[in-house]
């Protein structure tokens, strides 16, 4: 590329442009990021289905209270209880570590 004279004897070039790294996407030839970007993406999916059972089970426990519980009613509750718990307990797990891993990567 050739340069642009200025005015005072300064030469201009053009900037060269390059793409910045999207954040969200690992490079593909570190198969550790890539790996550690998947679990991260696993375990926010589970955390936010495991809330959304959480929730489903409050809205349904308060339709109960203000209605009368039936067994479906019930079941409905205790099911998404204990879904809920057993989608979030490994998901936090796996993002508390995804996130360490993250910090010490960056902090050396």
């Amino acid at each position: 590329m050739a340069a642009r004279p200025l005015h005072a004897g300064v030469e201009l070039r053009r900037a060269t442009i390059w793409p910045l790294p999207d954040p969200l996407q690992p490079p593909r030839s570190d198969p550790v990021l890539a790996r550690r970007a998947q679990m991260g993406r696993l375990a926010r999916t589970g955390k936010r289905i495991g809330y959304s059972l959480w929730l489903v089970a409050i809205v349904a426990f308060a339709v109960g209270m203000a209605t009368s519980f039936n067994p479906t009613l019930t079941t409905v509750v205790i099911g998404c209880l204990a879904m809920g718990s057993a989608l979030l307990a490994p998901s936090i797990v796996v993002a508390y570590g995804v996130r360490a891993a993250d910090r010490e990567e960056r902090n050396g």
